[in-house]
């Protein structure tokens, strides 16, 4: 009996898995163009390409990039030679540095070709460029973030994901510069996410479908948290509901600080707390997780490498807060951080596996949770940078909550309903149910049970 349920465990893991390996292979189809145009030696040849009716595809290849220079359309001719230079990508190797940092200054620079002027006005879709920049097109300053400058003294960062639009009326050739200095980030520096073009309602569209999916996610989470700290308030006794309110507020925070960076967005902060921010929410979402796992398998006993972990996790936190700017950002910059997110992750992981082949109730919904973010990291591995995730992709995360919550027993709620209410009969006679819900269910029963 027992090998047939963990057989069975088996084949519902295996299915889930195969689940959201087909929802977001779906998703990334429905996105991607087949076999898109690119640029090639600086130039974008959409000639037989109808970009009015085309779906919106990167604006990625061999730009023209001009070191040292304040390209555009009134100095283009007399510039200095530009040389190629791979977006998205780092613009390190076009610099003269012996360390290969990223500081300095340029112009990016790439010409499109059109064999008929556009009917629709076009957008321009950027996720990143390090970390000061403005964008120019035909002559037409359309967009600044920051400060530029030819040193650090003067040049203010700012690094957001925006977008352009320009009309291109009468136009078959539109010349397009993007300016940038970096000299905050030691890493990264130009454009390193992919650019995407395409009409202005299709672009205007998707923008605003990934901003609206985070805020879903967001405001998700922050109601999980809700949850969990009434529940806490209420006095039931249990700190795992203070964990996981920190957890969901952690979870919120890698999404706000993350992506679009709604957060700075609504918040605004200089640049080097933007990538502080996100170290901080990415680690300690591990470290709550870590600590609901425990408590859900009962482990009390802290041992060399939990007590190493939380040390170590501890020291991070404090050395990016206070620490040396360029260290700090190097850690952030290079995801040595991240062993602090797949560390605790991954142990929790193995805590969710010993309760499945212990046959705990719930514990194959906690597994699908981490499977979840687990699919997520993998994913995001292989296409963040690339040239087709452009777009937030939510459903991980959401079935990854879903599946989390849904082990939290009815006993909670109802012992929240004596409480509350413990002139109400109901209650005691069902403590002994042994039904699962999820918050928002739990929360439902509560209403009704009041009302028997």
């Amino acid at each position: 009996m027992r090998k047939q349920i963990q057989l069975s465990h088996v084949i519902y893991l295996v299915f889930f898995v195969l689940l959201l390996i087909a929802v977001r292979w779906s998703w990334q189809n429905q996105l991607t163009v087949e076999n898109p145009p690119t640029v090639k030696q600086g130039v974008l040849d959409l000639r037989g390409v109808d970009l009015d009716e085309s779906k919106p595809f990167p604006l990625d290849g061999e730009w023209l990039f001009y070191a040292g220079q304040w390209v555009g359309a009134s100095n283009v001719e007399s510039a200095v030679q530009g040389h190629l230079l791979q977006v998205p990508g780092k613009w390190n190797a076009a610099f003269e540095h012996a360390d290969q940092e990223a500081y300095g200054y340029g112009t990016y620079y790439v010409r499109i070709l059109l064999d008929r002027p556009l009917v629709e006005p076009f957008s321009v879709w950027f996720q990143s460029i390090y970390t000061a920049s403005e964008v120019e097109i035909n002559g037409e300053l359309l967009a600044k973030f920051g400060e530029l400058a030819e040193g650090q003294e003067g040049h203010v960062s700012e690094n957001k994901s925006f977008k352009v639009s320009y009309d291109g009326e009468n136009q078959v050739e539109l010349d397009l510069f993007v300016r940038a200095s970096n000299y905050e980030a030691p890493l990264n520096g130009g454009i390193i996410r992919s650019v995407q073009i395409g009409t202005e309602e299709e672009i205007d569209q998707i923008y605003t479908y990934s901003s609206a999916f985070q805020l879903i996610v967001i405001v998700i989470f922050l109601l999980h948290a809700l949850y969990a700290l009434i529940i806490y308030l209420i006095n039931v006794q249990k700190t795992e509901f203070i964990m996981f309110f920190l957890m969901m507020i952690a979870s919120a925070m890698t999404v706000a600080a993350h992506h679009h960076g709604l957060l700075f967005q609504l918040i605004p902060a200089e640049f080097v707390w933007t990538l502080k921010l996100k170290a901080y929410a990415y680690a300690w979402f591990s470290f709550f997780l870590l600590m609901m796992g425990r408590a859900f398998i009962g482990v009390n006993r802290k041992g060399l490498l939990f007590n190493s972990y939380v040390c170590l996790l501890a020291a991070y936190t404090i050395f990016v807060a206070i620490g040396p700017l360029e260290p700090v950002l190097y850690s952030i910059e290079s995801g040595l951080f991240m062993l602090l997110y797949y560390l605790p992750l991954f142990w929790t992981t193995y805590y969710f596996m010993k309760m499945v082949l212990n046959q705990a109730e719930g514990a194959l919904f906690l597994l699908f949770s981490v499977v979840c973010v687990i699919n997520n990291i993998l994913w995001g591995t292989v296409y963040y940078a690339g040239t087709s995730q452009y777009m937030f992709y939510p459903v991980d995360l959401i079935a990854a909550i879903t599946s989390f919550s849904r082990p939290i027993g009815l006993k909670d709620i109802i012992t929240i309903g004596m409480k509350m209410f413990p002139s109400t009969p109901n209650w005691r006679s069902l403590t002994s149910s042994r039904i699962v819900f999820s918050p928002i269910r739990r929360m439902s029963c509560a209403r009704r049970c009041t009302a028997l």
